[in-house]
């Protein structure tokens, strides 16, 4: 679902997967490019990361019918440069 505003951007990505969101995905935990390295984490983890280092507001939430993603973004007006008289 794309719902655009004056002020900012909200997608929700929905799934009807039975199988819910990690806890590790809920509470936040940073992934470990060290550890992964080393062959000590597992490959996945970095999708939850990326999207929070590159939107303003995520929300990953689990229930019965499926997981969703809400990803805001918060519109900014864009400088050209240009000099308007």
């Amino acid at each position: 679902v794309l719902a655009p505003a004056e002020s900012r951007l909200e997608i929700d990505v929905r799934d009807h997967s039975s199988k819910p969101f990690p806890e590790s995905l809920v509470t936040g935990e940073v992934p470990s490019i060290d550890d992964q390295i080393a062959g000590l984490a597992p490959l996945r983890g970095w999708g939850r990361f990326l999207i929070r280092a590159l939107v303003d507001e995520s929300e990953f939430t689990s229930t019965g019918e499926g997981n969703v993603v809400k990803l805001v973004m918060y519109l900014r007006p864009v400088n050209t440069g240009a000099h308007i008289e």
